[in-house]
């Protein structure tokens, strides 16, 4: 009889990739998948460590789940990832609940591991290698919707803002091969995926770390070339590695969505500098000018933190002022989160966390009226629509302009069927953020040979 496995995987869609892969890799050796963690003989967290919230969730996570040690059928918890690279020896005292703790470099080892003739019983491994690619050639087990898919193009990062923890546990930037990623997008694409959304924790970074001439706009052309209907969507892009080539290899592809991801922080170039991210402050308004002149039909995402270290009034007011200038599409705030072990955690100047919060809904309210203007404006529009649900009588899609989990959503009345484009128009907004429109017509064949065109129609 094969073992039943329960999976939950917490933080970011490259922790959800990751998740993917060593399921793909335990499903290999005869593991059965099944939505129950309660009915799950072995059970595996992939914990997120990214700011104080995420690790509170993450405990809160593991806790629940031992508790199906003895009110369910759990033989085996195992927790991996980020929380457990950054604290394991401290969590493997302090929840002896757990059987095995797993760092970021361990995946591969999950099989050996959970199929052991002797049980781990609070084992902790933990590599100093940093950060995993599932081996090429094998299969991730898609756990998001069948029509769209995460791409994960790179690992790590060497940014190495003040505030993150991400190099200590994803480590230094690595690429994966192009050759490596064209063959999974292209396998994705045969199994029906109409949407690949390319992440790294620095997507625009691709290639730099390589020899072999690969880069991020190189490769997006290479996987323009596919036959059928499908997007690429440009996630986590670092704004100093966004260039001119990168923008007008997006205006002339077929595929690549107008939708650029873009995390700023802040907008002070003070802050900025403080956070390591030197030189921002004189380049984002530069930028987004760019992006907007080279992409028209531009839509770009963001993040800002409020109330980092030292942040003042004045320099609080100067994000304030920029977001209605940047107009910017979608945008993300949080409050800053002192973390252990960042050089941001010993600055002078610690704003008190209810300024922080205070600061994040100001902005957020800022930004809500920007993104309910933007949506008004599209009333009349016709989109192109890629369909997420539908019961027969209604629901729901995502244009260019929505990325998948995080941007609003298009409702529509009528029959259609999932995971496939339609043209839609555009009738009416329904606060704050999600749109209503009525389909025109299925998508059968491509037949308009402008992207924008593609995208707008």
């Amino acid at each position: 009889m094969q073992p039943t496995l329960g999976l939950i995987s917490l933080g970011c869609a490259k922790n959800r990739v990751d998740t993917e892969g060593f399921a793909g890799l335990l499903q290999e050796v005869g593991f059965s998948l099944v939505a129950d963690p309660a009915q799950a003989e072995y059970i595996i967290i992939n914990t997120c460590c990214f700011i104080r919230s995420a690790q509170e969730e993450s405990v809160d996570t593991i806790l629940a789940a031992a508790r199906y040690k003895t009110e369910g059928r759990c033989k085996v918890l195992a927790v991996v990832g980020c929380l457990v690279q950054r604290f394991g020896e401290k969590l493997q005292k302090l929840l002896p609940e757990v059987d095995l703790w797993l760092g970021t470099a361990d995946y591969h080892r999950l099989p050996e591991l959970l199929l052991a003739k002797e049980p781990p019983k609070g084992q902790l491994v933990q590599s100093q290698g940093k950060g995993w690619f599932l081996p090429e050639g094998r299969t991730r087990l898609i756990s998001t919707p069948a029509h769209w898919a995460y791409l994960k193009i790179g690992e790590g990062c060497d940014n190495c803002c003040t505030y993150c923890v991400i190099p200590s546990v994803r480590g230094r930037r690595r690429s994966r091969s192009m050759q490596g990623i064209v063959a999974e997008a292209e396998q994705l694409l045969q199994r029906g995926v109409k949407e690949l959304n390319l992440i790294a924790q620095d997507t625009s970074a691709y290639g730099l770390d390589r020899s072999d001439g690969a880069s991020l706009a190189r490769l997006l052309r290479e996987l323009d070339g596919f036959a059928g209907e499908y997007w690429l969507r440009i996630l986590y892009a670092y704004p100093s590695h966004v260039d001119r080539q990168l923008l007008e290899t997006i205006a002339a592809s077929k595929h690549v969505t107008p939708y650029i991801d873009l995390p700023m922080q802040h907008a002070h170039p003070r802050i900025l500098d403080a956070m390591g991210r030197k030189g921002m402050g004189e380049r984002l308004p530069e930028l987004v000018r760019e992006i907007r002149e080279v992409l028209p039909q531009a839509v770009i995402r963001s993040t800002f933190i409020t109330g980092f270290p030292g942040e003042t009034e004045e320099e609080f007011q100067a994000l304030l002022d920029f977001v209605p200038d940047a107009q910017l599409d979608w945008v993300g705030v949080f409050p800053y989160s002192r973390e252990e072990g960042t050089p941001a955690a010993s600055f002078k100047g610690q704003v008190h966390p209810a300024t922080r919060k205070h600061r994040a809904r100001q902005l957020m309210e800022v930004q809500a009226g920007i993104t309910a203007a933007k949506q008004q404006e599209l009333v009349g529009a016709v989109v192109t629509v890629l369909v997420e649900e539908n019961d027969g009588s209604a629901g729901w899609g995502r244009s260019y302009r929505e990325a998948p989990e995080v941007d609003g959503k298009i409702y529509f009345i009528g029959p259609a069927k999932v995971g496939e484009f339609y043209k839609a128009r555009i009738v009416g907004i329904l606060p704050p953020y999600d749109l209503k429109a009525e389909l025109i017509s299925a998508i059968s064949e491509r037949s308009l040979q402008s992207p924008v065109e593609w995208f707008t129609r």
